[in-house]
C-alpha cells in the first residue's frame, strides 16, 4: 500500500469519519455511502458477483493505534473475504482470506494485532441481548461518543415505557404487538443518569423486549449500574407472555400472571387455540378452589384480566392459577401478599 500524507487523521479536518450503525447491524462504517452496487468498500461485479475493494481505510484500535485496512475482495464461488492490513508506515503489511461461512453468526471477528479470526460469538439464536460498550450518536454534543448499554440481537425486537411505572406498564401489552421496535439501540444506554454524584437509574422506566423467535415476552427494568469500576449491570426481569406452537401451527393454552408476588390487583394474560374457550381456576396451597371464571377463546391472540385478591378474601400466601383448554393445562404459581 501507498504511504499517505495523515496530516488532521483522526479529526474531521479533510477526513471522512466512518462509523457503524448504532441503530441496525448494517450498514457497517466500512460500507459508508453505498449503493445499489457499490458497497462502500468495494464495487460488486454482476458477471463474477465477486466484490473488488476500491477504498483503503484507516481504523484506530481499541489500544488507539491506527491500521491501514484494504479489503481487497469478497469471493462468491468460496464465500471468503481477503483482507489486507498494515501500520501507516507499512512495516507490518500482512494479508489474511477467511471463510464467510459463518452463517449462525453476526459477525465475524479479525484481532488486528495478530490477524487471527476468532469465533467469541454465541449463535445468533441462542441469545437475544447484547450487554456491551458501543459508539453512540449524542446530541449534545453532537458527536459520537463511546457509552455502555444494551443492543438488541437481530429478530429481537422491544418497546420502551417511559414514565410509566414497572407495574402499571403491564396493561400496555397490547403496544408490544402493534408498536415494537427493531432498533438495535431501543434500549440503548438512556436508563441511566451519569454522575454525579453518582450512576441513578432513570424513574418509571421498563421495556418489553420479545425473543428472538418473536413468540415470548418480558419486560426489564434496570435497577443499578456500576459504570467503569467493574462494568456490572444490575435488572429485573420478568416473562409475561409465551406462545407454543404446536407442529399444526394451532396456539397452545398459556397463561402468565403479574404483578408477582400480587397484592391489590392480579393480572393474567392467557392465549387458547381458535374455538376453543378456556377455565381458568385459582387454588390455594390446600387445593381448595377460591376462584373461577369462564375465558372464551382468543384464536392465538393474547387478552389480559384481573382480579383483587381482596375482593375475594384471600389471605397472604401461594395459591395456584390453572388455565384448562380443550385437553391442555397450564398452571403458575401466584404470590399474594
Amino acid at each position: 500500500m501507498e504511504c499517505i500524507d495523515t496530516a488532521g487523521l483522526g479529526s474531521s479536518t479533510g477526513w471522512v469519519q466512518c462509523f457503524d450503525q448504532d441503530t441496525a447491524f448494517e450498514p457497517s462504517a466500512f460500507e459508508y455511502g453505498m449503493t445499489s452496487f457499490d458497497y462502500g468498500w468495494g464495487v460488486y461485479n454482476n458477471v463474477t458477483h465477486d466484490v473488488i475493494g476500491t477504498a483503503v481505510f484507516f481504523m484506530k484500535s481499541h489500544l488507539g493505534v491506527y491500521k491501514k485496512v484494504w479489503i481487497k475482495n469478497q469471493k462468491a464461488i468460496n464465500n471468503t473475504m481477503t483482507i489486507r492490513i498494515a501500520n501507516l508506515d507499512n512495516t507490518g503489511d500482512t494479508t489474511v482470506t477467511f471463510s464467510k461461512n459463518y452463517l449462525n453468526k453476526n459477525y465475524i471477528y479479525l484481532s488486528l494485532a495478530d490477524m487471527n479470526v476468532m469465533d467469541p460469538e454465541p449463535n445468533r439464536a441462542d441469545y437475544d441481548l447484547i450487554f456491551d460498550k458501543y459508539l453512540a450518536y449524542l446530541n449534545p454534543p453532537g458527536q459520537y461518543y463511546p457509552v455502555s448499554g444494551v443492543r438488541l440481537n437481530q429478530n429481537t425486537k422491544a418497546y420502551e415505557l417511559r414514565n410509566t411505572q414497572v407495574d402499571d406498564a403491564i396493561n400496555d401489552l397490547d403496544l408490544m404487538y402493534t408498536s415494537a421496535s427493531s432498533n438495535m439501540t431501543e434500549i440503548g444506554h438512556d436508563w441511566k443518569i451519569a454522575p454525579p454524584p453518582a450512576w441513578a437509574m432513570v424513574d418509571s422506566l421498563s421495556y418489553f423486549v420479545s425473543s428472538n423467535n418473536n413468540q415470548d415476552i418480558y419486560q426489564i427494568w434496570f435497577t443499578n449500574f456500576t459504570g467503569a469500576a467493574s462494568g456490572k449491570y444490575y435488572f429485573n426481569l420478568r416473562q409475561l407472555a409465551w406462545i407454543s406452537v404446536e407442529e399444526n401451527n394451532q396456539v397452545l393454552a398459556k397463561i402468565s400472571v403479574y404483578p408477582n408476588p400480587a397484592a391489590e390487583w392480579v393480572n393474567y394474560t392467557y392465549s387458547t387455540k381458535a374455538g376453543v374457550d378456556a377455565t381458568m381456576t385459582l387454588t390455594d396451597i390446600n387445593g381448595r378452589m377460591v376462584y373461577t371464571c369462564t375465558l372464551p377463546s382468543t384464536s392465538g391472540e393474547l387478552k389480559t384480566q384481573g382480579f383483587s385478591p381482596k375482593s375475594h378474601n384471600l389471605k397472604s400466601g401461594v395459591y395456584f392459577l390453572t388455565l384448562i383448554s380443550g385437553d391442555k393445562t397450564e398452571v403458575e404459581k401466584l404470590i399474594i401478599q
